[in-house]
């Protein structure tokens, strides 16, 4: 045996190094009859198989046949299991496998397909007939195989084994009966026995997916060549296919009838699943197994594998269109944790699920698009819609109530967290609601989870998610006719919301009308902590609209009934509130110190990390009217890493202003430029104008100390249409004075005439090129100072993760490539971000063009 382990490690390296063919004869020097202990007399050994040929090219397996080869070179391999969904690729991997490996298995190399059998008896039977091992009356099949093959050592691969796993123990009694015997196993689950090892064949990854398409759609329309376009619409197909071969061999075969851009706008996703991917991938070769000449056939196969217990499970996960967790699907099938547990391994391991989280404490698993539509097509034929709509708004309706308890306070990062990951399922339920009959059950659950989730908007500042879902909420709220309070506590919570996206997107008059409509109803229903919340908004929006006085009034009406509640997270709020007002309107900076200071001590008395961060904020703001700017510096620096690391994005637009100021007090241009780089493109996200147009006037002050008096006057202009219309702005604090002398020294060197025309350039610009302009600029500056930290100093791991992003790949698509996971790809990417002194993805990608770095090196 250890002659023949020599020898297999040695053809496995033969392979690797690819100067093998896929079969030969070897010369007798290296083969010894190893239960005689001689050498053979023959000149070649002849390799008996029966290995069916491959039909083309196999497309983007290479890895895999390399680890399985490295795999069964190990002598402690016995039985190697190659699971995978249905289309993945095991039969053609396992014939690919069994070619390369029929020169190092002296007595042969055996290919049996199980497909065509029903019992799981038959397969002895199979075995022997393709060894040609007779049946002899009196003696057992088993018996019979010892005999005969306890001096021989060949190779059998037994392909779809999956719908026979009752004779999983025939299996486990051959390896047992002979030690010298290997076994290959293609299945769409593990046989669970001890001698297993299990390979889990991956999806393909993008770009060989893309390679598959292209070539299958040639075999039907020879002249295929895909445009640009295309090209992306294909890579989009891909990805939606789940990298499955099958599936994207399907989608292609379809180039005869629709462009790649027109299936992809054929799939477009709906509320319920209607069988989109498996009506357009309908057909494929009919030289294929029955079951796999179409999407549908190759689900129904596996699905009808599964008992009726995880026919149902796969039913009610195929509702979640985005990941879930097991106490999720635990609660949606109505049944405990460990048997979900049971459920969701079983599934998983039949590739009907996939694990998409490296967390083992709280797994969490996705579905297949394709296999989605067809379990709603299976709810569907049950009679079970209904049903598991009422069940699952239900359950995210509970979800959204807990979250919003726990959105403020010292839970609240868990809890972020918790809304992030469910976030496609919420958005689904709020669908749901919004499509049910007005005034029924579902439709106020999902106005009402809408209303609990407004914290988590707020604090992620997910506005382009906000404002569309409120403006269609509010139109909603107005068709009801119900007079109870809770759907008067509704629309008042809708109203207030419906205010806040006015105000964000600087509507001001709008927003106080919201406001003061909110105010109104809280007031007849007598609650008094959203009266406090309402009052606070209501100032915020006088102030805007230059009603200072009211404003104030508003105020410390609101601040009075959070002290009355003993409510430490509205006083904080309140306090930060009137520190601003303090400082931007009233000039009295001891009184916004005062308020400052006991924001943030009730903020870090209530351990919220987002009211902390923003009492960093304030008190940022105030060492740097004060002139303390080590102080300042600390403190913006204090929001920003809170902003970073809980990912508050707004918060973070606001502290880098902060930071960008203080650069340019210090003449700092480069930390100045990489602040305004960050932050500029976060307020272009948030549609927040006020910091867009901060952002835009810094970079004027950074263009005066780069001495481009032209450059300035542009940005000046860019700066007054931006911050057209908001009048808050003429309140602005000293910050800005450090600008006036340089504005009136560019105007004497340019003239007023050119001064005048790139001021006005400036203000004709279109917002997305305004924003264009400066990044460049700010980009521009950083890449003219060299960055220490070269690229040697990252990991072999991280260089490929750049070379690859620099391709423009994203994490998926780097995850498919390099074979790990997406959580490891994120880590990488920030390492590089941190060692390369770099903000974000594109300038990565930029500093290693700029290096001349190619895929190459």
């Amino acid at each position: 045996m250890e002659t023949f382990s020599i020898i297999v490690q040695v053809f496995c390296l033969w392979n690797n190094l690819s100067v093998g063919k896929q079969s030969f004869i070897i010369p007798n020097r290296l083969f010894y009859n190893f239960s005689m202990g001689s050498p053979r007399s023959q000149v070649g050994v002849y390799v008996p198989a029966n290995v069916p040929a491959l039909r083309g090219v196999v497309i983007g397996r290479e890895r895999e046949l390399q680890a399985l080869q490295q795999v069964m070179c190990d002598d402690a391999t016995r039985l190697l299991t190659i699971t995978g969904f249905g289309g993945a690729g095991k039969t053609t991997l396992a014939v690919r496998l069994a070619q390369t490996l029929a020169g190092v298995f002296k007595d042969g190399v055996y290919f049996i397909n199980l497909a065509a059998l029903t019992k799981s008896e038959a397969i002895p039977l199979e075995i022997a007939h393709a060894l040609k091992i007779p049946y002899e009356a009196g003696r057992s099949l088993l018996e019979g195989f010892k005999e005969v093959l306890v001096r021989r050592q060949p190779l059998i691969i037994l392909d779809n084994f999956e719908h026979l796993m009752s004779g999983a123990g025939f299996v486990a009694d051959l390896l047992d009966g002979l030690p010298q015997l290997k076994i290959v196993v293609t299945s769409r689950d593990p046989l669970h026995l001890r001698a297993e090892q299990v390979y889990p064949l991956p999806p393909l990854g993008t770009e060989k997916a893309v390679e598959l398409f292209i070539q299958r759609a040639r075999s039907v329309k020879p002249d295929f060549q895909p445009s640009e376009e295309d090209a992306r619409a294909i890579a989009e197909l891909c990805q939606r296919l789940g990298g499955l071969p099958l599936a994207v061999e399907l989608a292609a075969l379809r180039v005869k009838l629709f462009s790649p851009q027109v299936m992809l706008a054929r799939l477009q996703p709906d509320l319920e699943p209607a069988s989109r991917f498996l009506n357009l991938f309908s057909a494929s070769a009919k030289d294929l197994p029955e079951r796999q000449q179409s999407l549908r056939k190759t689900i129904a196969w596996s699905y009808g594998l599964l008992t009726a217990e995880e026919q149902r499970a796969l039913r009610f996960a195929s509702v979640f269109p985005g990941s879930f967790g097991i106490l999720t699907l635990a609660s949606l099938i109505g049944t405990d944790e460990y048997r979900a547990i049971e459920l969701s391994d079983s599934l998983a391991d039949k590739h009907l699920i996939q694990k998409t989280s490296a967390d083992d404490e709280d797994p969490r698993f996705t579905i297949l698009e394709a296999i989605r539509e067809f379990a709603w097509d299976e709810i569907r034929a049950q009679g079970e819609l209904n049903g598991i709509k009422q069940r699952y708004m239900t359950l995210y309706l509970d979800l959204a109530k807990t979250a919003e308890m726990h959105l403020r306070g010292a839970e609240q990062t868990a809890w972020l967290d918790v809304v992030e990951m469910e976030y496609p399922n919420l958005m689904l339920a709020m669908e749901i609601g919004g499509a049910a009959a007005v005034d029924s059950q579902l439709w106020l659950d999902g106005l009402w989870i809408f209303s609990h989730l407004e914290q988590y908007w707020m604090t992620r500042a997910l506005y382009n998610d906000l404002i569309p879902l409120s403006n269609r909420a509010l139109a909603l709220i107005e068709q009801s006719v119900l007079p109870d309070q809770q759907t008067l506590a509704l629309k008042a919570n809708l109203l207030s919301m419906a205010g806040t996206c006015a105000w964000l997107s600087a509507d001001f008059h709008q927003a106080l009308a919201f406001h003061e409509s909110s105010l109104a109803l809280y007031r007849k229903l007598g609650d008094e902590s959203r009266i406090a919340f309402a009052l606070n908004n209501k100032a915020v929006n006088l102030a805007e609209t230059g009603n200072y006085e009211d404003a104030l009034n508003s105020y410390q009406e609101s601040l009075a009934i959070y002290k009355k509640l003993e409510d430490y997270w509205g006083q904080t709020r309140l306090h930060w509130n009137l520190s601003n007002h303090h400082i931007f309107v009233l000039k009295n900076l001891p009184e916004a110190v005062f308020h400052s200071q006991k924001g943030l001590y009730h903020a870090e008395a209530s351990k919220d990390a987002y009211m902390i961060s923003a009492g960093n904020l304030g008190m940022g703001e105030i060492f740097m009217l004060q002139g303390d700017l080590g102080k300042a510096r600390a403190h913006y620096e204090a929001a920003v890493h809170a902003a970073r690391k809980h990912r508050f994005q707004q918060m973070l637009t606001n502290a880098l202003i902060g930071l960008t100021s203080l650069a340019l007090l210090r003449g700092d241009t480069l930390s100045a430029s990489e602040s305004i780089r960050e932050g500029l493109p976060l307020s272009f996200e948030q549609v927040d104008r006020v910091m867009m147009g901060g952002f835009v006037r810094l970079s004027a002050w950074l263009a005066s100390l780069q001495n481009q008096p032209m450059h300035m006057a542009f940005l000046l202009g860019m700066n007054e249409a931006t911050w057209r219309g908001l009048r808050a702005l003429d309140t602005v604090p000293n910050m800005w004075n450090g600008m006036d002398a340089a504005v009136q020294s560019a105007r004497a060197e340019l003239g007023e005439a050119v001064f005048t025309r790139e001021y006005a350039r400036g203000q004709s610009l279109p917002l997305e090129e305004a924003v264009t302009f400066v990044l460049t600029s700010c980009l521009s500056l950083s890449l003219a100072h060299p960055l220490e930290t070269p690229f040697s100093s990252l990991t072999e791991r991280e260089a490929e993760t750049l070379l690859l992003l620099a391709q423009g790949k994203t994490n998926q698509q780097i995850s498919q490539e390099l074979f790990i996971t997406l959580k490891t790809v994120e880590k990488h990417v920030a390492n590089i971000l941190r060692k390369l002194g770099v903000k974000n993805r594109t300038e990565a990608a930029a500093w290693a063009l700029e290096k001349g770095l190619s895929s190459k090196q």
